[in-house]
């Protein structure tokens, strides 16, 4: 199957394609995932249940998003770590803060260059 045709099937809500991959297919990336974000034992499949029903939420509109231009894997890396990451962070972000500063501060978090190895 191309990316496509897995994010289609994802979307469609395909058992045997989504078991698949995100249980078998992505198991390396996210267990890096799980490796550099968290400090913490993490269960890998409250990850994916996590991780799924936020690429699932308001009609698949996540995965939607995907235009090809990457592999669905390297474009999954930085959806999950972007996600991960911000849910690791809130914790520390105070609602008492300039919103400008919480904003620039989670800019620079979420969006700074990763370089993960798989």
């Amino acid at each position: 199957m191309t990316d496509k045709q897995i994010v289609e099937a994802l979307i469609e809500r395909d058992e045997q394609v989504t078991q698949q991959f995100f249980f078998e297919n992505c198991r390396p990336l996210f267990l890096s995932i799980i490796r550099y974000l968290f400090s913490y034992e993490v269960d890998y499949d409250e990850f994916v249940s996590e991780f799924y029903i936020y690429l699932m939420e308001n009609d698949a509109y996540r995965l939607r998003q995907f235009q090809g231009r990457s592999t669905i894997y390297q474009w999954l890396k930085i959806v999950a770590i972007r996600y991960f990451r911000l849910l690791v962070l809130r914790p520390y972000i105070s609602i008492s803060l300039p919103k400008s500063f919480v904003f620039a501060f989670l800019h620079t978090i979420i969006f700074s260059q990763i370089i993960l190895p798989i």
